[in-house]
């Protein structure tokens, strides 16, 4: 009883997690810039809305010549989400 609970609770966060995801697709957020990923091949960071270690991360691609340093904020642009992390590019 106690994993069936547990697993109906999941699906529901879920499903409130999709919903403010697809909120976000098209707006303009800052992210704090962490690093690149090289297995994704994009910058990640931050939002002033994501904790480490407990919520998703922004992944964001930035033109070769202006890529932002670890440590700085940049803007971006929200234009898609894979489950906890929003999709996006450097504006």
């Amino acid at each position: 009883v106690k994993l069936r609970r547990q697993e109906i609770l999941m699906l529901q966060q879920a499903e409130i997690m999709n919903q403010k995801q697809r909120k976000m697709i098209g707006k303009k957020i800052k992210v704090l810039v962490e690093g690149f990923d090289s297995e994704v091949g994009s910058m990640f960071g931050r939002s002033c809305a994501d904790s480490p270690d407990v919520d998703g991360l922004v992944y964001f691609c930035c033109n070769e010549n202006c890529c932002p340093a670890p440590g700085t904020f940049a803007t971006v642009l929200v234009n898609d989400f894979i489950e906890c992390d929003l999709l996006g590019e450097m504006v």
